[in-house]
């Protein structure tokens, strides 16, 4: 997701969730390197959007 979407993101966010996260909470979500943003457009409406959040599980066990 790019920031462009982010103000129809927060609309649904506000709908959904009574604005838990306000914009700048987005932004930084979009700009990190361990998060994933996915919108789900219906021509210009957002219907649906998922944070996840990406794990990378190092092991510095020696064997």
């Amino acid at each position: 997701m790019d920031h462009p979407l982010l103000p129809k993101v927060l609309e649904l966010d506000q709908v959904c969730f009574n604005g838990l996260w306000a914009i700048a909470g987005y932004h930084r979500e979009v700009d990190s390197l361990n998060r994933e943003l996915i919108a789900l457009l219906s021509g210009d409406r957002s219907i649906g959007y998922r944070v996840t959040v990406l794990y990378q599980i190092c092991s510095l066990a020696q064997f």
